[in-house]
């Protein structure tokens, strides 16, 4: 069986970081519902995502469930608008 593949989960959080959607990596990870130190070691590649992350960074940011695991088509549903309160 091949080994998953969590890149998509890395790029959604720099795409989400870098367009401002959110405005810091504890405001994510308080909407990921994960501690900061957690979110920490994800980020830094010392620990999974876990499936359930993308669960909920899916359902938080609307992001096309395809690519978000396969990466394969746009990373984007066509009708996704991210609230960047």
């Amino acid at each position: 069986m091949e080994k998953f593949n969590y890149d998509t989960f890395y790029i959604a959080i720099d795409y989400l970081i870098n367009n401002n959607i959110v405005h810091s990596k504890k405001e994510l990870a308080d909407k990921l519902k994960v501690s900061p130190s957690k979110f920490s070691e994800i980020l830094n590649k010392r620990m999974n995502p876990g499936i359930e992350l993308f669960v909920v960074l899916n359902k938080e940011f609307d992001f096309n469930t395809v690519w978000l695991f396969t990466k394969q088509g746009s990373m984007l549903n066509d009708k996704s608008s991210f609230d960047s309160d």
